[in-house]
């Protein structure tokens, strides 16, 4: 890095011959004027001239404007106009005030023989353009030559003290005489080695005569004289400032690879929305930046054309200054830093700001302004009081809590919407494809387990399986399909498998006759009869048996008994080891007594019998005992009989005889009742049971009735005609995945298959995120509302959050003596209020820089107004750089040093850097890579990262930024015009042909038309005019008398913007109808910016004024870009103004193969997709009425859902248009 920055000095330094501050040979109209040459033009000497101007004279007069009877006078004012318009060019261009009075001069030769020739002190003036002179007055304090004194220390190899480099000449005398007597002798006092002319005493200015190589060579080495020679000229010392802080740069020793690594911070985490203070209008590129810019990321922001780069800016110094930060914006373009400046204001902040264009002509100003802010804290502390603070940030917080919650809420839709993770479509997607008109009318059938282990890969997949199966199901189609489905997989069938499928088939056939035979042909009853002798074969039950009606009838004597049985199982086991004779004996016995009351009594109170009888029929009476007896013996008989000793195994013999009777009357039922003819129908049922199985290797068939269905030879007519087909319909199937085949098997149809699947799907993206079905409730438009609504209301809490900060940061270190009066800001307030003695801006900040950021923290500043007023130190905590395209790498690198982070703005298809008023150094060729680069944000861009911002505010039109926007920015910038311009039968581009003449590198035809155009145009509309060389601008401006009219060049017109920019072509055939096409800048490598910046300066119009057609422009043999794209704007403007609309489509990440909008539009009449900012636009008879926002690429490419939902139908709102949003699911759920 030290390399580079020893380059960098040496290109600042510059001093080289090439340096006319160091070197002035002759004057030149355009940038120096010979004092001399105004001896006596008004009857006063030029010295007489420059002494009023040296006392302070107002508005001295020095020359006529315009003396029709004096040619002097005329010509005199013409070189005053040059000068005029170069100075007030560079004022407007960078604010910088370059034009001094150079007196004396200085001639000689250094001790290294280098030559000079250049003014030794500068008095800054003011050239003032009046009714009838020209006049001329003081702005500042004189001036050493920085250049001079640099040159004489690296040369003569003497150091200055840095008192002597600093003085201001204040305490010297204002009448020019005493100032030369006081002069001389500070001169002997100094280390600096002059002869003091004796000429400079004599009240005389001498002429300036023109020098050559020859009269240098002349110049005694060693040897320095002054000259009573003065130059009013454009001698820019600031360059010097900036080379000055190369040497503190170079102190610090940094590694080669340290410019990578000074700006590189760890980022802090995501920021909040309550950490983004944004007093202005924001859109979302725009907030991205200033996101990262927050976490502490240093960048580079690529800002097209009215891409709102000073709005970004304004809201980026405003949340820093909210924060208690420093902030400097650094730019060599006045009027940008004029446009911030100005936005700050808007919002309250111009007090807090501190506005330096020029070092030494703006210094009463910003001390006045630093006045008024210490003379304002005390009415701060009463505002803020007033306004009662801590209720207005607790209020900001709850607004950018809301907003998050929104955001977020939106943020989870919006992704939940695009995500294509789970089954490789979006939800979106999905809607659409479900909405299809080919799944019209279909059944959705339930396969939600199945479509979660699919994707949309496979689901196509599956599709294409199934089309291909349904492709063979076609051309199986036959009257015998419904049998021959029941196959099983034929994928090995072979010929064999055909010949033994075939003598199946037939035997099948034969075994139908013999059924039919049995009166079987109902396929019910045969199964019934079917069914009986498979379940007596299961029951291993002999024929015989079944036929035995008699033991039938026994068997109900037998369950009753069992039931008896079951009924008194433990008075059974106990009589069991009883002699049941005497019992039953003693039971009659006692029965019989029961008819007399008294021998009953008798006996139970007598006879021993009745003891032992009580213990049996316990809980019943001797009848019913008596009974149970009886019944016990019956079983008995039975057990002997049917060969069971227990109540289980006869309750097993039982229902033996149950299913036996059953099977038996189930025979009797079929009419069968002879054994033999059993026997057949047993035979029948074997031979049909053993076809059926030898049919199962092939078929899932648990019968024949499928085939009885059927003729013999239907069946064998599909196999010999449709074998193959099986066969290779039956591969396919094999093919298909266990997934696959569960779906299969629930439809084959892959229509239907597909549609379930996809419903699956979304049923399954709506289970898992139920905001999606937002859009057709009132949820999502809801959010949509609360988000608006908040948006405008942090805007204007942040505006009076931010001035509450502001106030507070200027008391909140006040300090005070014991006496308690305030000590704090009294000597910064004393030296920016003396009247005498003036501080340097410098030398206020070295001392007091704490309490003035306090007060100011905001600057902005040009480069080398930061050098000449801001020490080498990190003052900031953020440098700004704007424009940075057009700086010198040079130029801007001192100034982003004094921030401990940096933001780098400016555009790299606009013009790059080229001071014309200055001459620049360079080196012989150099190892040091970075030393080709010649620009501030070239340099940056090989270090930070960078950020488009892709908003576009200026024109008001497509068609102006169209052109642009394709050939330079690759269709990413995006405009929305108002409802009204859009509908305006106005062109924004006109196309105007005239018959010029190209003579001396001027049209006059061109500018004569240019200066008739300029008198219809509305008196309260700005002009700019723009050339493509000065020739051609210098006569148009001499045409040209309005004060709201700029002439500029394509060389000097980047920055500003105009109502309407008239665009001279100037390129004509010469008087002979010859066309010498020589583009100048336009043709050279990289000439197409200087178009590109040309055509973007038009807020509402451009109009082209040619003397060429587009096609008379031979540009094919052209070796670079710009004259190539100047005949395609010819051609683009030519179709504009002819009525054509340039609708230029952005650019999306991402093209959905459905679009909502396609099918709105060819469904609905009256919409159009011609719009880039909307996806769809309603239109009633040719005019644009209002806007539908779909979920298509618009939506989709958003960066964020605020951006979505907030920053881009607040927009639309704001530009009069009326906007509705639709959505695929409704589309979906309409369908």
């Amino acid at each position: 890095m030290q390399k580079l920055l020893k380059t960098y000095q040496k290109r600042l330094t510059n001093l080289s011959s090439r340096n006319k501050s160091l070197l002035l040979m002759r004057t030149s109209k355009n940038y120096f004027f010979d004092f001399e040459s105004l001896d006596f033009s008004l009857n006063k000497s030029a010295y007489e001239i420059l002494a009023e101007v040296f006392a302070g004279k107002k508005a001295v007069k020095i020359c006529t404007k315009l003396d029709p009877r004096d040619e002097k006078s005329n010509i005199l004012s013409s070189s005053l106009l040059q000068l005029f318009r170069t100075d007030q060019l560079i004022q407007a261009e960078r604010g910088a005030m370059d034009l001094q009075l150079g007196f004396p001069f200085v001639k000689g030769k250094f001790s290294n023989e280098n030559s000079l020739r250049c003014p030794l002190l500068f008095l800054p003036v003011r050239l003032i353009r009046g009714e009838k002179y020209w006049e001329l007055e003081r702005n500042g304090e004189i001036q050493f030559n920085t250049s001079f004194l640099l040159a004489y220390q690296q040369f003569n190899g003497i150091k200055l003290s840095d008192e002597f480099l600093e003085e201001d000449f204040q305490d010297f005398s204002r009448e020019l005489d005493v100032f030369v007597v006081e002069f001389y002798e500070f001169l002997k006092n100094s280390s600096l080695e002059l002869n003091f002319n004796s000429e400079l005493f004599e009240k005389k200015i001498r002429f300036f005569e023109k020098f050559n190589k020859e009269d240098l060579e002349l110049l005694e080495q060693g040897k320095l004289k002054l000259q009573a020679q003065a130059i009013l000229g454009i001698f820019s010392q600031a360059g010097s400032y900036i080379a000055q802080d190369y040497n503190t740069l170079l102190e610090q020793n940094y590694d080669e690879n340290e410019l990578e690594n000074i700006f590189t911070q760890e980022l802090k985490a995501e920021i909040k929305e309550k950490d983004l203070h944004l007093p202005l209008e924001v859109d979302a590129s725009q907030e991205e930046v200033i996101k990262l810019v927050n976490q502490g990321a240093s960048l580079v922001v690529q800002g097209p054309p009215g891409s709102g780069k000073s709005q970004l800016i304004a809201n980026l110094m405003a949340d820093y200054a909210a924060k208690g930060k420093k902030v400097l914006l650094v730019c060599q373009k006045r009027a940008a830093l004029d446009m911030v400046y100005k936005r700050l204001a808007e919002v309250g902040m111009g007090a807090f700001a501190g506005l330096v264009h020029d070092f030494k002509s703006d210094r009463k100003v910003l001390f006045e302004k630093i006045k008024n802010q210490i003379d304002s804290i005390e009415e701060y502390k009463k505002e803020n009081y007033d306004l009662d603070a801590i209720f207005l940030e607790r209020e900001f917080n709850q607004t950018s809590m809301q907003i998050e919650k929104v955001c977020n809420e939106l943020s989870v839709f919006k992704s939940a919407l695009y995500d294509e993770s789970k089954f490789g479509k979006s939800a979106k997607e999905l809607y659409l494809i479900a909405a299809d008109s080919r799944f019209d009318n279909l059944p959705s059938i339930d396969l939600y387990r199945e479509a979660l282990q699919f994707d949309f890969d496979s689901l196509e997949k599956l599709k294409s399986s199934f089309e291909q199966i349904n492709a063979y199901q076609e051309k199986l189609e036959h009257a015998t399909k419904g049998f021959w489905d029941k196959r099983t997989n034929a994928t090995s069938w072979t010929n064999a498998t055909k010949r033994e499928l075939s003598a199946l088939i037939s035997q099948s056939f034969s075994l139908k006759n013999q059924v039919y035979k049995f009166g079987l042909n109902e396929p019910k009853r045969r199964e019934g009869v079917f069914e009986l002798i498979r379940n007596i074969k299961n029951e291993k039950v002999s024929i015989v048996r079944l036929f035995d009606f008699k033991s039938r009838e026994q068997i109900s004597e037998f369950a009753q008994a069992l039931s008896n049985y079951e009924a008194n199982e433990n008075l059974f086991l106990k009589l069991a080891g009883t002699t049941l004779t005497q019992l039953e004996q003693k039971v009659d016995k006692a029965i019989s007594l029961q008819n007399s009351a008294l021998k009953f009594a008798w006996y139970k109170s007598t006879n021993r019998d009745w003891k032992e009888l009580q213990t049996w029929i316990s809980g019943t009476d001797l009848t019913t005992f008596r009974t149970l007896i009886r019944d016990y013996n019956n079983l008995a008989v039975l057990q002997q009989k049917y060969d069971f000793d227990s109540l289980s195994l006869g309750k097993e013999k039982l229902k033996e005889f149950e299913t036996v009777k059953k099977l038996g009357e189930q025979i009797k039922s079929f009419g069968i009742h002879e054994i033999p003819v059993f026997e057949e129908y047993i035979q029948l049922v074997e031979s049909y049971e053993a076809n059926v199985n030898s049919l199962q290797s092939y078929f899932n068939l648990q019968d024949l009735n499928l085939l009885f269905s059927h003729e013999e030879f239907e069946v064998l007519d599909f196999l010999n005609s449709k074998f193959d087909l099986l066969v290779g319909h039956d591969e396919l199937v094999g093919l298909l995945s266990s997934l696959e085949k569960a779906v299969f098997e629930k439809t084959t149809d892959p229509k239907v298959a597909e549609f379930s699947v996809i419903i699956a799907f979304i049923e399954y993206l709506e289970e898992k995120e139920p905001l999606l079905k937002g859009v057709s409730s009132l949820k999502i438009s809801q959010f949509e509302r609360d988000l608006h609504s908040l948006i405008e209301k942090k805007k204007t809490l942040s505006q009076e959050n931010l001035l509450i900060q502001l106030k507070e940061t200027t008391y909140r270190y006040i300090d005070k003596n014991r006496l308690g009066n305030t000590t704090s800001y009294r000597e910064l307030r004393h030296q920016v209020s003396k009247k005498r003695s003036i501080w340097p801006i410098r030398k206020v900040l070295e001392n007091f820089h704490e309490e003035l950021f306090r007060l100011l923290p905001c600057w902005l500043a040009s480069p080398e107004t930061v050098s000449a007023v801001f020490p080498m130190e990190q003052y900031f905590d953020l440098v700004i750089f704007d424009e940075a395209s057009q700086c010198f790498a040079e130029n801007g690198l001192p100034a982003m040093m004094r921030g401990r982070q940096v933001l780098v703005a400016g555009d790299s298809k606009q013009l790059q850097p080229n001071d014309l008023y200055r001459v620049r150094f360079e080196e012989e060729e150099s190892e040091e890579y970075l030393t080709e680069i010649d620009s501030l944000l070239s340099l940056c861009s090989q270090f930070l990262p960078n950020h488009l911002l892709k908003g576009h505010y200026r024109s008001k039109t497509l068609e102006l930024i169209g052109f642009s926007n394709k050939h330079f920015y690759d269709n990413k910038l995006q405009l929305i015009p108002h409802f009204d311009e859009i509908n305006s039968p106005e062109t924004s581009i006109d196309f105007i042909k005239v018959e010029g003449l190209w003579e001396q590198q001027q049209n006059i035809v061109e500018a004569e038309k240019i200066k008739e155009i300029i008198t219809e145009i509305d008196s309260s509309k700005s002009i700019g005019v723009v050339t493509f060389n000065h020739p051609q601008a210098k006569l148009i401006q001499d045409l040209v008398d309005d004060e709201r009219v700029r002439v500029k060049n394509i060389e000097n017109i980047q920055g500003d913007e105009f109502d309407v920019l008239i665009f001279s072509v100037a390129y004509a055939p010469d008087s002979q109808g010859k066309l010498r096409f020589q583009f100048g800048t336009l043709g050279l490598a990289g000439g197409e910016n200087r178009l590109n910046v040309a055509v973007t300066r038009a807020r509402e119009k451009v109009i082209v004024v040619t003397s060429l057609e587009p096609e008379q422009l031979q540009v094919e043999t052209a070796t670079n870009l710009g004259p190539k794209l100047l005949k395609e704007y010819l051609a683009y403007a030519k179709r504009i103004s002819a009525g054509e609309k340039s609708m230029t489509l952005n650019v999306s990440q991402k093209s959905f193969a459905l679009r909502l909008s396609d099918k709105l539009v060819q469904e609905g009449e009256g919409l159009s997709t011609d719009l880039p900012f909307s996806d769809i636009a309603q239109m009633q008879e040719g005019l644009y009425t209002s806007l539908i926002l779909t979920d298509d690429n618009l939506l989709h490419q958003t960066v964020s859902s605020k951006e979505a939902f907030g920053y881009l139908p607040l927009a639309l709102k704001q530009k009069a248009w009326t906007v509705h949003r639709s959505w695929s699911r409704n589309y979906w759920l309409k369908r």
